[in-house]
């Protein structure tokens, strides 16, 4: 995995504290609920450069689902930019999901998500 989709995912995942949930809500993949915030969120904001860098720094093995499980809800309504965003916003909840994963079951070239360390209010450290 690239330096810029870690920092990328760390960034994603401190920020909507994606770390917090379950892997799977009741009814709902952790993959599913991901992809829906980012979709609303953080990839509706990005520019369709930053679009294109994400898709072009994800490596084999980043993303790791079929073909059926990527594209098979995408939706196309004669907008390329709105289909770019949500398989952007797909690729980003495996790789964040991958990243989440226990150590027993995370791929090696994925690394883990590290918690950044919270800096308390009067804390001298």
């Amino acid at each position: 995995m690239r330096p810029y989709i870690v920092n990328l995912t760390n960034n994603l995942i401190g920020k909507n504290r994606f770390d917090r949930v379950p892997m799977y809500l009741p009814g709902r993949p952790l993959i599913e609920w991901v992809k829906e915030e980012l979709q609303i969120g953080d990839v509706a904001d990005m520019s369709p450069e930053t679009l294109g860098r994400i898709m072009g720094s994800l490596q084999i093995g980043d993303v790791m689902a079929s073909k059926a499980e990527l594209l098979g809800d995408l939706h196309f309504g004669g907008d390329c930019e709105g289909m770019l965003r949500e398989l952007v916003a797909i690729c980003l909840a495996y790789a964040i999901a991958g990243r989440l994963e226990s150590a027993e079951t995370r791929m090696k070239d994925i690394p883990a998500y590290r918690h950044a360390k919270e800096t308390r209010i009067g804390s001298h450290k």
